[in-house]
């Protein structure tokens, strides 16, 4: 198996590829951190040319490298670091290389200042500024270049070599020597962080193509199910419909149906899944069908034994998913409305003759259970109401009733009450649009809590 440069090149492709994301967010942290540095050795120089000053003792004949280095390193710092504060409030505009830019150059220009202004009895602090600057030179020439560090490093060694060389004779092996370890940990930690960030900020992108492509499925998945639900209740006879749904986020957990042939309204369900999210959003799609069938298929026996076959169904095709739903299913005869709780709230109800909003009313007998819960006791009962001209009933999801404002004040079910009330003469298509309205400027900026569903049946 023959040898290839090229393939070698290729294979380690992706490591030493640095997507122009990823120099943008580098770019900007190393932005943060080396004109932090940048302050640093600004400060140094200012406590340099003091200390230079008060050694001269007035006489400054042969000082001239001293303040030229001085010099060039303090105003170079200064400008660096104001320059560099400048793109950082502009970052969101400026190109990342404009961004590295002044860095680099900054950099560069001291270290010129310091390649040529050695000078025998030199402070320490100088020297160690010096190999600072090559580490930073290092990692900020991999970023103007797209090349990764430790490439730079070939390019670097001769001029690192030649710089201890110098600083043996300047300082001694030993410092030197520490200077050097000094440097070569520095650049370590340099090259650790660009690879660390490099490895960070791909598996963010990775999350960020799969949370993307999740969003992507979810919105699909709701308007699929929204046209799943979508019904024409605008000319049903005898009878004025109006209903409202909003998920909390993507799909909803929320299900409701209206059972009818052509213009004959034969009954409607409303319930909620438990949880949110997809698997809630799936097994209401999954009951919307066996309800309907069940619905239809068993016309003949009572409302609460329809329930309890809805159930057993529910429970064999839901396998071992947790999720239950509480609900209310009915069903219209002339002008008799019958229905089924299975652990929803109650519906509320208006009189128009009495001008009367309350609460339905149940029966004494006992009932319990919830839809899809294997192994739990179902008992259902069945509730009837007489509609007369322009009486309502009202079903509602606890989205509703549950809704919260920034202050932590639940919107209550006795509020809704007197929300209903105020636009109880309105049609039921526009009263549904006016009620949620009401409970989302009640929210305000607080965030919707769970998905709601809104209801109303009204004889005409």
């Amino acid at each position: 198996m023959g040898f290839s440069l090229s393939e070698l090149i290729k294979r380690h492709s992706s490591f030493y590829y640095m997507p122009d994301r990823f120099l943008e967010e580098i770019s900007d942290e190393n932005l943060n951190h080396i004109s932090l540095v940048s302050l640093i050795l600004w400060i140094l120089g200012l406590i340099n040319i003091v200390t230079a000053v008060v050694r001269a003792d007035g006489d400054f004949s042969g000082k001239a490298a001293h303040f030229t280095y001085y010099g060039i390193s303090f105003a170079t710092t200064f400008i660096v670091f104001i320059w560099t504060r400048i793109l950082l409030q502009k970052k969101d505009t400026v190109d990342y290389r404009i961004k590295s830019l002044p860095l680099y150059l900054g950099m560069i220009g001291m270290q010129l200042a310091f390649i040529m202004n050695f000078w025998p009895d030199g402070e320490i602090f100088s020297h160690y500024n010096g190999f600072v600057l090559l580490a930073c030179e290092g990692i900020l020439t991999g970023l103007f270049f797209h090349i990764y560090p430790n490439l730079f490093d070939l390019i670097h060694l001769p001029f690192i070599i030649a710089t201890f060389i110098i600083e043996i004779e300047q300082i001694g092996l030993v410092c030197a020597s520490n200077i050097l370890v000094y440097f070569v940990i520095l650049h370590i930690l340099v090259v650790y962080k660009w690879a660390n960030t490099k490895e960070q900020f791909m598996q963010r992108e990775k999350m960020a193509a799969l949370n993307a492509n999740l969003s992507r499925e979810i919105a699909i998945a709701a308007d699929i199910q929204k046209n799943f639900y979508t019904c024409d209740v605008s000319n049903i006879y005898g009878w004025e419909l109006g209903y409202y749904n909003k998920a909390m986020a993507g799909v909803s957990g929320d299900l409701f149906a209206f059972y009818k042939r052509e213009n004959i309204l034969d009954g409607l369900g409303i319930f909620d899944v438990s949880g949110h999210g997809i698997s809630s959003g799936l097994l209401t799609m999954l009951a919307k069908n066996i309800i309907e069938d069940e619905f239809y298929s068993n016309s003949e026996e009572s409302l609460d034994q329809v329930l309890h076959e809805i159930n057993d169904r529910i429970i064999e095709a839901k396998g071992n998913v947790e999720n239950y739903l509480t609900g209310i299913l009915s069903r219209v005869k002339d002008n008799r409305l019958e229905f089924v709780n299975a652990g929803h709230p109650l519906p509320l109800v208006y009189t128009r003759k009495d001008d009367n909003m309350e609460l339905f009313i149940e029966s004494p007998e006992e009932r319990y259970g919830v839809i899809g819960l294997k192994d739990f006791p179902t008992k259902y009962q069945v509730e009837t109401f007489d509609f007369s001209h322009g009486d309502e009933m009202i079903f509602y999801s606890d989205g509703i009733i549950d809704a919260v404002n920034s202050e932590g004040e639940e919107f209550g079910r006795q509020r809704f009450m007197e929300c209903v009330k105020k636009y109880v003469t309105l049609k039921p298509k526009d009263q549904v649009n006016f009620i949620s309205e009401e409970v989302r400027l009640f929210q305000g900026r607080a965030a919707q809590k769970d998905d709601v569903t809104l209801i109303i049946i009204k004889k005409a």
